[in-house]
């Protein structure tokens, strides 16, 4: 049931195109916002990563749900941003988030050995 109810609520997810991060070489980081209503994500301040956030790729989709005989909007937005981390090791990419017309939902945090 509680899966239920936050796959009503919506999601953040994120992801990278590759497996193989590592430093000064661009990789794609990918975001999926999912919900009724919806903001822009928001990234956690970190000295480790370039992350271009002012020219990201957006793609938007938006359908009617129904749950429990109600219509509902349900949109989502995938975002795909230019990456690159700045130090060799452990490339570390905090949690992202993003405002619904509930409480942030956030992202799991990705690391890369």
């Amino acid at each position: 049931m509680a899966a239920a109810q936050a796959a009503e609520e919506g999601h953040v997810r994120a992801w990278v195109d590759r497996t193989d991060v590592q430093a000064e070489k661009p990789f794609r980081l990918f975001v999926e916002i999912s919900g009724e209503s919806l903001s822009p994500p928001r990234f956690e301040k970190t000295d480790a990563l370039i992350l271009n956030v002012y020219t990201p790729h957006t793609f938007r989709l938006s359908m009617t749900v129904f749950p429990a005989r109600l219509f509902a909007r349900r949109y989502i937005f995938k975002f795909s941003f230019i990456t690159s981390a700045l130090s060799h090791g452990v490339v570390f990419i905090p949690s992202i988030f993003a405002t619904l017309h509930r409480p942030a939902l956030t992202s799991t945090p990705l690391v890369f050995p």
